[in-house]
Parts: C-alpha cells; structure tokens; sequence
C-alpha cells in the first residue's frame, strides 16, 4: 500500500472515530447510564451551561462534522478529487478551533475534564495534520493511488461528491430524529439539561434551577471536608500509637498542656479593647462580655495548636492530603453599572464583586485586601460592591441604606469606608450617617429622602435574590470573574484566582 493510500485510510478511519465519539457524548449527555469514563467530572461538563450553544448539544455538532469529514474522507479515497480532500483540511481547522475554545471552557470556566471531548480534539487534530500532509503529497504527486484502483486516477465529479453530501445529510438527520425519539422514551440523565417534568404542554427542565448546581458542589465540599478529616484524625491517631498512647485524645491533652497558654485578664481585656468592638452589633460592657471572650480565645487557641500539629505530622510522615479542594461552580454576574457601585474601570478584564454588610468584621478587614489587590493590578481589576442583605447583624441594614443614598449623591466608596471604620457601636447612631453625610457634603434632605425610599428597598431586595443565586453562603463572599473563593479571601487568595483564569 502507498502513502497516499494509507494517509486516506487514516482519515476514513479517524472520521468514524469521531462519529462514534459523538454518539458516545449525546449517550452520555442524555442518558442516565452514559458511557463517559470521567465520572463525576464528566457529568459537570456535560450538564453545564457551556455543553449546548443555542440549545443545540456539541455533541450533536459533532456528529455532523464528523459525518462530513466521513464522507469527504470515503469520496476522495474512491475518486479522488480536490474538494472532498479541501472539505476534510478546512472542516478540521475549524474543528481544532472549536476544539481548544471548548477546552479552555473545560479547563478555566468549568474546572472539570471530559475524556471523550479531549479525544474528539485529539481527533481533530490528527485529522488536519493528515488531511494538509496528504493534500502536499497529492498536489506532488497527481491523484493516483485511489482505493478503488491503486494505479488508475479515477477523478469524481462535483454532481457525484454533491449526491454523496445530500445522501449524508438525510442519513444523519434520521438519526438525530431517531436519536431524539428514544431519548424521550429513555430514563433522563441526573443533569441540569434534561427534562423532568411536563405540565400539559410545558417542559421544566432543570437548566432553569441552577442551584443544583451549587447544590452538588456543597455536597462535593461536605465530601472533600469529611475526607480530609479523616486523614488529620489518622495522621494523629497512627502518632499516638506510635507514641504508646491508647487513645488520640490522651496524645493531644499531653502535647496541648505543654503549650497551653493561661490567659490572663489582660490578655481579654486588650482583645475587649482591639478587636471585640467589631465582632457584635453593639459592644457589651466588660464584665459581662468577659467570659465569652475567654472562651473565644481559648477555642482560637486549640484550633491554631491542632493546625500546627498536623502540620508537624504531616511533615514527619512526609504526609500529603492529594485531594483537591472542590473549586465553586461558575456564576454569571448581573453587573449593571447603573444601580451597582463599581470602582475602577467598566471594562477591566477582571470583575471582583464583594457580596458585604457594615457590622461584619472580616467584611471590613477585606476591603485592606482589595486595597492591595487594586494596588498590584491598577488598571485591571474593577471592584462591584453587593450587600449581604438580609443579614444576621444589627444595624447593618441602616448602614446600607445609607450607603445607598450617598451613591445617588456620587459619595458611595468614600461613605462606604467611613461607615466601616464606624463598626461596632457607631453604626448603631442615626447621627453617624447624618455626621458622614455631612463631612461628603451631600444635600442632606436627598439623603434622607433617598435611605428610606421605595427604591433603596428595592436595591436591598435586589442583592438579597442575587446572594441566593450566586450562593454567597456568608460575609465576605468574593467573586472574581464569576468564580467564588472558597477560602479565606485575602490578598493572595484573589491574586492566586486572578492567575489562575489566565486573562
């Protein structure tokens, strides 16, 4: 066998791969039993948003394309001809393209990997790089070496290529009516893109609830939190033995006596005087909130000797937990310039949206990280202002009212800074925001119009339907680009995000 005929043989064989892989995908896509090897992987990227483009699957796509190429393929090996070789190097262009965009989606937008879309873009590839190599070769060499005659040029025509194409459609859109048709009949696919229930004649389709979404990754968290428990209780629990002790407990009360710290009243009363003014709505006075400050510090204490203990271990065993920490499903943020304050530049390349309220601590704490986050990236980054409305805290509500109405006066971020530094007992004072007000200079008779109107309501309303959509489960909940993060939000936390998109 020549080159040339072996290099169409290939193709033949690569397009009908790609037939059945795309047959394999809407299995998998529509089934409750696919026939995807990725797991729990794959079925996140199959049931997310990215998996249809305007309500038609990929995979459906697919299988049109490689039914193309199969025929362009099968014309050019039994007649020869430039335009079915020409349809097999353009169509797979494209292909690669698609491809790769739809491998960025994987990789930085749904952070989750199908092994048939990644042999399908492996397809498509070998498929240009065969398809350019042999058109070199036949632009050399003539037609020759057809399948059906290896020494005689049999060129096709363009009525016979056009008949194979026209037959190939009707083929192909029988089974796609076909496919649908036992699909309906089928068992539906636990994903966010089937069908679950009819009500006359309207579908409900669970695309429309994506909080299942965040539902999933909650029990992914839950798993990935219970599972690395597991592995800091047996890294203890194998010490201990090690060690003689019969019981975890008796190695961590023997290890904690020696380091515990007695606190004394001073040590509380510093933390009453430094940080216990944040940490409620309004400050109780010493001697009542003594013992629960005492508390406080001796469980903040154990947890930081438990942290470093396992970090002891984990280094003596030379111990790694490999398990990686479910990353938060992508959400799209409703961002409209109009009624969201937003600092810096509209159309910076990363949004970081804070869903925040006035009495949380570490909320105040925060905005020191974006400070610095801002500061590395200037002209980068744009920082959306969200409340986390309802809120738990006392008087948080008040503040954001009035931060509303000093940014219908042009004065939200300069406002909203002060009303932090008024944590604690001083956003619990109507003259605080009447004082604030009154050091922005805004038109005092407007700003008690506007924290009390119907519209301000609104706004609050607004944030609290967003909270729940976007699942902000608590204050400070960051955003960068649609992605949550999930741990402690500080500086390097964002900036780790920002890098990790690669935008």
């Amino acid at each position: 066998m020549s080159l040339n005929l072996l290099l169409r043989t290939i193709l033949i064989l690569l397009a009908l791969t790609g037939i059945f892989d795309s047959l394999a995908l809407s299995v998998s896509e529509n089934l409750s039993s696919g026939v995807c090897l990725g797991g729990g992987s794959c079925d996140q990227v199959l049931a997310s948003k990215f998996a249809t483009i305007l309500g038609i699957h990929w995979s459906d796509i697919g299988l049109a394309a490689y039914t193309i190429l199969f025929i362009s393929a099968l014309c050019h090996a039994f007649g020869g001809g430039r335009l079915p070789l020409l349809t097999i190097v353009f169509g797979s262009f494209f292909g690669v393209l698609i491809s790769t965009y739809l491998i960025y989606l994987q990789a930085f937008r749904i952070e989750e990997w199908c092994p048939l879309c990644l042999l399908s873009a492996g397809l498509q590839l070998a498929l240009l790089i065969t398809s350019i190599w042999l058109a070199k070769r036949t632009r050399s060499f003539g037609h020759a070496d057809s399948l059906e005659s290896p020494t005689e040029s049999q060129p096709s025509s363009s009525s016979t290529t056009l008949a194979a194409y026209l037959l190939g459609l009707l083929i192909l859109t029988s089974i796609y009516v076909g496919k649908n048709a036992l699909w309906e009949k089928a068992a539906p696919r636990s994903s966010s893109s089937n069908l679950i229930a009819t009500i006359g004649s309207e579908n409900l389709y669970q695309d429309k609830h994506p909080e299942l979404a965040q539902l999933h990754h909650q029990f992914r968290e839950k798993e990935w939190e219970t599972l690395k428990y597991w592995f800091q209780d047996h890294l203890v629990e194998k010490y201990a033995a090690e060690k003689g002790f019969k019981e975890r407990a008796d190695l961590i009360d023997s290890r904690y006596a020696s380091v515990k710290k007695v606190l004394t009243d001073d040590d509380i009363r510093k933390f009453y005087d430094e940080e216990y003014r944040s940490t409620s709505g309004v400050r109780l006075p010493y001697q009542e909130a003594k013992e629960e400050i005492r508390y406080y510090l001796e469980e903040q204490q154990f947890s930081e000797f438990e942290y470093d203990l396992v970090e002891e271990l984990k280094e003596y065993y030379v111990a790694q937990f490999h398990l990686p920490r479910p990353a938060p499903p992508y959400v799209e943020m409703n961002i409209n310039p109009e009624d969201v304050p937003v600092l810096g530049n509209l159309d910076a390349p990363i949004m970081l949206v804070q869903f925040v309220d006035f009495a949380c601590p570490y909320c105040r704490r925060v905005q020191e990280e974006i400070r610095k986050v801002r500061a590395q990236y200037p002209d980068q980054v744009a920082v959306a202002f969200r409340f986390f409305h309802p809120t738990e805290h006392k008087y948080a509500t008040s503040a954001a009212r009035a931060a509303l109405a000093a940014q219908k006066q042009g004065k939200f971020w300069d406002y909203t800074w002060d009303l932090f530094e008024k944590q604690g007992d001083g956003i619990a004072k109507d003259e605080t925001y009447l004082a604030l007000a009154k050091k922005w200079d805004l038109d005092l008779a407007r700003f008690n119009h506007d924290r009390h109107s119907a519209e301000t309501t609104r706004l609050l309303e607004r944030d609290s339907k967003e909270r729940e959509r976007c699942y902000a489960p608590a204050p400070p909940c960051l955003f960068v680009n649609g992605h949550r993060i999930a741990e402690n939000p500080t500086a390097e936390a964002i900036i780790a995000k920002i890098k990790s998109l690669n935008l």
